[in-house]
């Protein structure tokens, strides 16, 4: 499996999660097209799976090839790095919200009205803001990544997912809610407004990060052989993946416009719970991953010639050079969108949407495209033009 394709793919993901976030408040068609609305899968899933496989890969080989001790150390300086965009993001929101403290839209009252308070508890990644969860969320599994990773390099690859499954079985429970209660009570917190804990619960998003950094470290030692899939039984699952994704695709239709009762919608929606990452939701994403897996690696294969079609658009989409390069500047290009949305929210979203649907929809796609400024200008960085010639070029593929 090709480095490539991952980058492509974490670019694609940046832009269905950019245009997704802005459909929240400006009324287009073509956000929810790549955002979880049509089915039970969203950009977010797949960008924190791929990000678990490239941290895997690349800090996997420091410590097969080095040390655990530098793998730490390289580790612990990606931290800092995101932590603080992390922080410049915090501090860009609480200044809007101090400026703007009447804003209805994005802005939230409590990053006015106790911007220090709400700024602390965002830097210590207990609390953050709308659209920012993924940074705080990546930080914490990155914490536990050494761990798992020199487990992994020791052969304990069971009691890693062991430690992984019960930490998703605890957020299937009520015990992380009834836990951020206690500590809002017991200091006071709870009566400030600010909320404690993120939108997207870690302990059942960590089963995607930590599944994806298993993937990734098996490609360091290049033991992540992916030849099953052209053979029958790679071919059979695949036919049977697609059962439940025409199931989960078709199923929020269902929801919309079924007839099925208030209760019986609520109890779908509930059991496809996408902060909690419940087992249904897991599934659905399982099944969609393993079908563009296969389509990739195995699907030109296919005597089917319509298969072949959409696999060699899928390969297309992984491989095309703007999509790998917004994948490869990942951090600042989701920082930018970050404010993007913000920015939209704010200054835009009341005219725009009172624009015709061309003007809307025009409007989503060129805010979409300055995407790529923030990754040019980090591309353009001295240090990193220089680090790119002295490291060579990036390594194209791992054992498949």
């Amino acid at each position: 499996m090709r480095l490539t394709h991952i980058d492509g793919l974490r670019g694609f993901l940046l832009i269905s999660m950019t245009m997704g976030h802005i459909a929240f408040f400006i009324r287009t068609d073509l956000g929810p097209l790549t955002h979880h609305s049509e089915g039970f899968v969203d950009a977010a899933q797949g960008f924190v799976t791929l990000s678990g496989v490239v941290i895997g890969l690349v800090f996997g080989k420091r410590l097969l090839r080095r040390s655990a001790r530098e793998m730490r150390k390289s580790l612990f300086i990606r931290m800092g790095l995101i932590w603080r965009w992390h922080l410049a993001l915090l501090c860009a929101i609480t200044a809007l919200a101090i400026v703007l403290p009447q804003n209805p839209l994005a802005l939230q009252t409590y990053q006015s009205e106790t911007p220090v308070l709400a700024l602390a508890l965002g830097a210590t990644l207990l609390s953050g803001p709308v659209f920012i969860d993924i940074l705080p969320m990546y930080l914490v599994f990155m914490v536990f990544t050494p761990a798992a990773l020199v487990a992994m390099e020791r052969g304990h690859w069971l009691g890693v997912a062991a430690v992984s499954a019960l930490a998703w079985g605890i957020a299937q429970t009520a015990l992380p809610d009834i836990a951020f209660a206690s500590i809002g009570e017991r200091t006071g917190l709870s009566d400030s407004g600010v909320p404690l804990g993120l939108y997207f619960n870690r302990l059942g998003w960590q089963v995607l990060y930590f599944a994806g950094l298993a993937g990734g470290f098996l490609m360091a030692q290049e033991r992540l052989s992916l030849q099953f899939l052209s053979r029958p039984l790679g071919t059979a699952l695949a036919l049977a993946s697609l059962v439940p994704t025409a199931v989960f695709f078709a199923l929020p239709k269902v929801i919309a416009h079924g007839g099925l009762g208030p209760e019986v919608n609520d109890a779908l929606l509930a059991a496809f719970d996408r902060a909690d990452m419940t087992l249904p939701r897991l599934l659905t994403f399982a099944a969609h991953f393993y079908l563009a897996l296969w389509l990739l690696m195995a699907g030109r294969s296919c005597r089917m010639a319509w298969i072949r079609a959409i696999s060699r658009g899928l390969d297309t989409i992984a491989t095309w050079r703007p999509l790998v390069f917004l994948g490869q500047h990942s951090l600042p290009v989701y920082a930018w969108h970050v404010l993007l949305c913000y920015g939209l929210a704010i200054f835009a979203a009341d005219k725009v949407n009172e624009a015709a649907w061309y003007w809307r929809e025009g409007v989503v796609v060129l805010a979409t495209l300055t995407l790529f400024v923030p990754a040019i200008l980090d591309a353009r960085k001295p240090w990193a033009i220089a680090r790119s010639r002295d490291a060579g070029p990036r390594p194209a593929t791992a054992q498949s």
